[in-house]
């Protein structure tokens, strides 16, 4: 039994709200989107268990991958350490839902027996959600009145997806993580609870979506006759009733039981799944016939007595046939299709060529909305959006419909940049990107995820620096980065496009035309994307062509133009699509296109029908001053000049700061604390980064890009010498510490394996040695003051928590955050270790005389709004900061265009 105010990353326990075989259920706050969630916990019995935990995951995975009104929706699932009443901590996997008000179908039925309308309302609702499940290959093989939530407000909720069935040959995620999280279960294996199984699952054979049917059947007649009708004293005779036994014949005591129910119940229940009927989709619409005859049938009777027309009526869902009815379905449909196109139509008055503006405003309570570094992308037929809004707790990816007035978080899509949509709009992509606040990017994931809802599939693994990406038609991605890279959207290998080119440091932002890409080029020698290149790439060439001088995010217009961003400004070029050719003069169009101008992230967007989103605003500036703040929260600047601080790092000593500086090419540069001055120490033109002191003092270590990824060097701190290489690898690395010794511990970042912590001897061979080198993405690590221990960051609970372990090893793992941790620092003495949680610094103390002891986290102090970076001096009493100078940039209103190519068109 979890305590209140117990935490599971970032959800607080607030109380319990029941038990069941599997585990507990507690109502919780979900501390990042403050909201009250449900979270389901594995019981302790079970955590242990490895088939019962795959069940348990099972579940979540099943019902992520729906968005149904009636299903229940699932937000989340992870693990995460609790630490006991006795002080042991344990390791606690859990499920977040949404959180309902109501009861279970079996608390209603204990009230007593349902109305055969509330009984059919019911059914179709249950229907409906099985519809949506099998929609998506899942069948879920345990329906039964306790796996069925009616709330407050009467909507029907499907739970417990613990037995889902995945059928892999049906379902679109083939080739996902929920592909290869099919059912394990043995043939022959009864699976399910026994009074609600189909004859097929009592056999032990494979289960279909009419396999949920007969279950459903089941839970309707015993919504209208109050009891199962296979039900017996023993297992193996309720298994024989299911097996062998008629229906038997419900009977009510008004005689208010339509003959169409009666006869749609049976169908349900038929021995052979071919006789029964063939989809939840049918099943809804016979319940549906039978409920819509209620005002002249034998709902409303009360005699019992039916007339023969409302026989037929009743009747008529059981005989239902395609060929009979499809015609008459068709046009229906086309018919509300129409009417749904005409209700959205813009109205326009005449003379303005079907131009239409309009202005959507964000609630007040809104999550900072593109703020510094955000993206938005809109789909290709202009009918929605998706943006990325920030948040104290990383990026989260919301969509918004033209017609809707709400913006939604999309589940699965946290931690999301850089979002783009499919050619059809049914699914969204975006990056993954690994990596803590403040330190250098692990890598990142390239992913797809269904707007109906669903979980993310993977489509490939990414360079660390990505720089957005188009979906085309034929169902390529191309990906921005180093180069211009290649997959299909179904999965596989990155391929090149763009081949490597002398002088260039990036590619961004591609988009197909008919015959070519177009992108973005970085020179070197250009320290922002907003004076960057536009280059066209036909299919059949390997090389680009320049057709602009001077801009980023380019986009082609329907109206004949390239569009795209400089100086603040929106500006369009005409343009020959088939010759590829610029055919006139630029000119700017829009003031206040919002643009990264050095991640490429833009704050625009155009549909390819010509619909423009935007908000306004101007390049986002860099501007970054630095100051001191102490254990008591005081602050005092740092004079310094206003630039693109990044990873300060204290000398052993505390006298001097090393830091890069810059956001393109980085550069490492001294700063003397007594003197007040700065010192440049690389003068390369390439990214060094992340720099370190070496334990002596007298050198610097950093990573560095010559040839190839960026490997680690170093050079003498004085700025006299030259720098020496001391790796050589094909994946980008990023240094630690050293300890007094000359031991480096630094990050290596696999594709398989993510962050991988190494060690090396400086003076030594300089072979490097694997310390950790699992499937979680470990960072950041530090070694304390006596070389016997190593801090690092780990994200194997599901959040970046920091962690203690004995060095060089094999000792005792510690857990030292709780509820999330990143960036961690050891005192001098080697008795506290200091790490950031989000904007708080937190100490907790630590003990190597013996054995390694760890005591509870404390908060340290609040750091203040726009905090970047920090570094702690090495006696601990004080921290150097970085700050974003100026407000956050969040856009409170969106500006939309319908048909804006009109106007362009008339330039």
């Amino acid at each position: 039994m979890l305590a209140a105010g117990a935490r599971l990353g970032p959800y607080e326990v607030i109380a319990p709200l029941g038990a069941g075989g599997m585990g507990e259920v507690y109502r919780a706050r979900d501390t990042r989107l403050q909201r009250n969630v449900a979270v389901k916990v594995i019981a302790p019995a079970f955590a242990n268990d490895p088939e019962r935990l795959r069940r348990f995951e099972q579940e979540a995975h099943a019902a992520a991958a729906l968005s149904h009104p009636n299903i229940l929706a699932v937000h989340d699932v992870g693990s995460a350490p609790v630490v006991q009443a006795e002080g042991t901590t344990v390791v606690v996997h859990y499920v977040v839902s949404e959180l309902l008000e109501g009861g279970t179908l079996r608390e209603r039925l204990q009230a007593g027996l349902l109305s055969p309308r509330k009984a059919v309302e019911y059914a179709i609702q249950m229907a409906n959600g099985l519809a949506a499940a099998h929609d998506k290959g899942i069948v879920h093989r345990d329906l039964k009145p306790e796996n069925v939530f009616v709330t407050s407000d009467d909507r029907v909720k499907i739970l417990d997806f613990g037995l889902a069935k995945l059928n892999a040959a049906e379902s679109p995620f083939t080739g996902s993580t929920l592909a290869t999280m099919a059912s394990s279960t043995e043939p022959g294996r009864v699976m399910g609870t026994m009074g609600y199984m189909s004859p097929e699952l009592v056999r032990g054979q494979t289960a279909d979506p009419r396999s949920d049917i007969f279950a459903l059947g089941i839970v309707l007649f015993e919504l209208l006759a109050g009891r199962n009708p296979f039900a017996r004293e023993t297992a193996p005779d309720t298994m024989t009733a299911i097996l062998k036994e008629d229906v038997p014949e419900i009977h009510l005591s008004d005689g208010s039981l339509p003959g169409g129910l009666d006869r749609v119940v049976r169908r349900c229940l038929e021995k052979s799944r071919e006789q029964r009927f063939q989809s939840a989709r049918d099943l809804a619409f016979a319940l549906e016939a039978v409920s819509d005859n209620r005002g002249t049938g034998a709902f409303a009777a009360k005699s019992g007595a039916v007339r023969a027309d409302d026989a037929q009526a009743f009747t008529a869902p059981a005989r239902w046939s395609a060929g009979r009815w499809l015609p008459w379905v068709l046009a229906a449909a086309l018919a509300a299709a129409l009417l749904l196109v005409w209700q959205r139509v813009p109205r326009v008055a005449p003379g303005q060529a079907g131009v239409m503006r309009f202005t959507i405003k964000l609630p007040a309570d809104a999550p900072a909305f593109l703020e510094l570094g955000a993206s938005l992308a809109i789909a290709p037929d202009g009918s929605q959006f998706v943006y990325v809004a920030k948040t104290p707790h990383g990026s989260q990816l919301y969509l918004r419909r033209m017609d809707d007035s709400v913006a939604r978080p999309i589940p699965g899509a946290e931690g999301a940049e850089f979002p783009f949509f499919s050619p059809d709009a049914s699914w969204v992509g975006f990056f993954s990107i690994s990596g803590q606040a403040g330190a250098r990017l692990a890598g990142s994931a390239l992913k797809k995820l269904p707007l109906t809802g669903g979980v993310p599939v993977t489509i490939a693994e990414t360079p660390a620096f990505v720089a957005g990406a188009a979906w085309e038609a034929d169902g390529t991605v191309y990906v921005g980065g180093p180069r211009i890279l290649r997959v299909p959207a179904t999965g596989g290998a990155l391929e090149p496009f763009t081949n490597p080119a002398k002088g260039v440091v990036a590619y961004a932002n591609p988009q197909a035309l008919p015959a070519a890409l177009l992108f973005t080029v970085r020179p070197d020698n250009v320290t922002t994307f907003d004076d960057a290149r536009i280059a066209i790439q036909r299919f059949d060439r390997q090389e680009p062509r320049i057709v602009v001088e001077g801009g980023g995010y380019a986009r082609y217009s329907p109206s004949g133009h390239l569009v795209y961003t400089r100086g603040g400004s929106i500006w369009a070029v005409p343009f020959d699509a088939t010759r590829l050719e610029i055919t006139g003069q630029p000119a700017a169009v829009m003031q206040g296109g919002m643009f990264d101008t050095m991640s490429a992230r833009a704050n625009w967007a155009l549909s390819r029908n010509g619909t423009l989103i935007f908000a306004r605003g101007g390049p986002v500036p860099y501007d970054y001053t630095m100051q001191w703040v102490d254990r008591r929260g005081r602050t005092e600047p740092l004079s310094a000049p206003r630039r693109y601080y990044r990873q300060p790092s204290f000398s052993p000593d505390g006298t001097r700061v090393i830091m890069g500086i810059g956001a393109a090419n980085d550069d490492v540069w001294l700063y003397d604390l007594a003197r007040g001055g700065f010192a440049r120490l690389t003068f390369t033109g390439g990214d060094n980064r992340d720099p370190i002191w070496a334990s002596d003092g007298a050198r610097v270590v950093y990573a560095a890009r010559r040839s190839g990824p960026e490997n680690l060097f170093w050079r003498p701190a004085d700025g006299t010498g030259q720098e020496e290489r001391l790796t050589e690898s094909p994946y980008v690395q990023s240094p630690g510490s050293c300890t007094k010794e000359g031991v480096l511990a630094f990050t290596e970042y696999r594709p398989q394996t993510r962050g991988d912590i190494l060690t090396l001897t400086v003076t030594g061979d300089r072979t490097p040695k694997p310390f950790l080198a699992t499937p979680f993405d470990e960072t950041s690590p530090t070694f304390s003051p006596d070389g016997r221990s190593i801090a690092y960051v780990s994200d194997e609970t599901g959040v970046p928590e920091v962690y203690v372990q004995s060095f060089p090893g094999p000792g005792r793992k510690r857990q030292v955050s709780i509820g999330g941790g990143t960036t961690p620092f050891w005192r001098g003495d080697g008795r506290e270790l200091v790490y950031r949680d989000a904007q708080r610094m937190v100490a907790v103390s630590v003990s190597t005389a013996t054995t390694l002891q760890v005591g509870q986290p404390q908060e340290l102090l609040r750091l203040p709004p726009r905090t970047t970076e920090v570094a702690m001096a090495p006696d601990g009493q004080r921290f150097l900061l970085v700050q974003r100078e100026g407000a956050d940039l969040v856009a409170p209103e969106l500006d939309v265009v319908v048909n804006w190519f009109r106007e362009l068109s008339k330039r």
